[in-house]
């Protein structure tokens, strides 16, 4: 036995094993009955310790589940699985495994939660091994390790589907559509969302047909599908305002205040980012309030307010890691050098990079990969290092195509054609920004339609086509001024200036 002193009785009965081989050999020498009854000893006296056993939380299987209720117990929940298995038993396992695993999503430590939830899953059946099933996943998504949770979600979801649970169905279907968003596959991610939508509202359960919806918009507005985007987080909006779901309404402003800020409505978005931040502290959602704070720090990165975007990331990241979220933190890493390149911090923006590539291939999160190699390749490419940036965007460029990232694969091919203006490929150059600018207008990204166009236009001048070049460097610069991109316009008034004094002609904003 290796409990806690005070659960021992009087000294001279009290047995210390001062090394693990010596006990575990005492152990074994006991016949199979009486460490059952040992095991049964230290379940009990452990429980007494802690004031009595554990409350039963609602089941699984549950379709309204109740918030968890800590208990002293929590602690040892895990060496209570043990004694309860030795005990032979079950009922008295399954709460410590439930319990072990709520404590530990509790602590943020989602990766030893998921393993305690497929444990469960083992010793449950009907929907509550899928809801167990389900819940390993999320925690795999939580840990930040993407090609673990997809096979715990298809076997959930075959498990719900079997048994005709379509209210569990519709949970499985709203985690594998935010799984697939995560990593990249769009097309199926919205399709997901949108069955998760249906099976959520034949079962009745209104908050997380909420979610489903909001999940879609996301995928939707990735994709620059943003019109679609807008009406369904209205309608999540709607729902959210409804008596008993006033608690989602955070997430749903989160979002919509992203779109106001990836459609050019900036003043729209600051408010509503802060009206967002209010109702998640309000709430307690930690993982949430930081993603939100992350987004908040974009958007005064991108106007040039650079000290404050730094505050905000550094409160960001310290969210991530205090929940455990090493996904999100790759995001924020990745977030923050991005901040150092526009600040002309080179190395830093580098190093910055290459610290969020490592988190986004330790936890399999391909998608980001991706959009991490393009941006440590601008930062060579700032650098005059051409080949190493060749490379690094054409890496970029086939996973951004392999993930289905559109938006990301038309800010590839405009970087590239950056590339290839500035080591003389002039006419190879003006093509490929017409490939990302083709990309730019089909995913409605007003923000790189502005910046590639500006760069396009100094193309142009050097081909000698300065009337062409005058207009359309003017016509890309308003949208840049339209979206209130202050940042990215000053960088281009600065280059087509540079430009027009080598080429000697009138600077193309007179």
């Amino acid at each position: 036995m290796n409990a806690p002193s005070t659960l021992a009785g009087p000294v001279e009965s009290a047995y210390v094993f001062r090394h693990a081989l010596l006990r575990d050999a005492a152990y074994q020498l006991q016949l199979p009955g009486d460490r059952a009854r040992l095991h049964d000893l230290a379940l009990t006296l452990i429980e007494d310790l802690c004031g009595g056993r554990a409350p039963e939380a609602a089941p699984l299987d549950a379709v309204a589940p109740q918030p968890f209720q800590p208990h002293a117990s929590d602690a040892w929940a895990e060496e209570l699985v043990t004694h309860a298995q030795g005990a032979g038993a079950a009922a008295p396992r399954r709460l410590y495994l439930r319990r072990g695993a709520e404590h530990r999503e509790r602590r943020h430590q989602s990766e030893a939660a998921a393993v305690l939830w497929l444990r469960l899953a083992e010793a449950s059946d009907g929907a509550a091994r899928g809801e167990a099933t389900r819940r390993a996943g999320m925690a795999y998504v939580h840990a930040g390790f993407l090609r673990l949770a997809e096979p715990r979600f298809q076997e959930a979801l075959a498990l719900q589907r079997a048994g005709g649970w379509i209210h569990f169905e519709g949970l499985v279907l709203g985690d594998l559509g935010y799984l697939l968003r995560l990593t990249g596959q769009m097309d199926r991610s919205v399709a997901h969302f949108g069955e998760a939508v249906e099976r959520l509202r034949q079962a009745g359960s209104r908050a997380n047909e909420l979610l489903a919806i909001e999940g879609q918009a996301c995928a939707l507005m990735e994709m620059g599908r943003v019109d679609e985007a807008e009406l369904a987080l209205t309608k999540a909006k709607a729902i959210g305002l409804e008596k008993g779901h006033e608690g989602s309404l955070g997430s749903v402003q989160m979002n919509m205040a992203t779109l106001y800020m990836d459609t050019g409505r900036r003043p729209e978005a600051e408010r509503v980012y802060q009206e967002a931040l209010g109702v998640l502290r309000a709430s307690g959602d930690r993982r949430r309030e930081g993603v939100a704070l992350s987004n908040f720090a974009n958007l005064h990165r991108d106007d040039g307010r650079f000290e404050e975007a730094e505050r905000l990331y550094a409160e960001a990241r310290a969210i991530a890691v205090e929940t455990g979220d090493r996904r999100v933190e790759g995001v924020l890493l990745g977030q923050r050098a991005a901040l150092f390149q526009s600040m002309e911090q080179l190395d830093r923006a580098e190093n910055g990079f290459l610290d969020s590539l490592s988190i986004h291939r330790e936890v399999g999160n391909r998608r980001f990969e991706g959009i991490v190699l393009g941006q440590l390749a601008n930062i060579r490419l700032d650098q005059k290092r051409f080949e190493e940036a060749g490379r690094g965007l054409q890496e970029a460029i086939a996973i951004h195509r392999e993930v289905g990232n559109p938006r990301s694969e038309g800010i590839g091919f405009g970087n590239l054609a950056r590339l290839f203006a500035e080591t003389g490929r002039v006419d190879e150059s003006l093509r490929t920004f017409e490939k990302a600018l083709d990309f730019h207008a089909r995913v409605g990204n007003r923000r790189f339609a502005g910046i590639h166009g500006c760069d396009r236009a100094l193309a142009l001048l050097a081909a000698g086509r300065a009337d062409e070049a005058r207009e359309a460097w003017r016509k890309s610069a308003a949208t840049l001024r339209e979206i209130g991109d202050t940042q990215d316009l000053e960088f281009a008034v600065r280059a087509q200036r540079e430009a027009c004094a080598k080429a000697g002609v009138a600077p193309l904003d007179e």
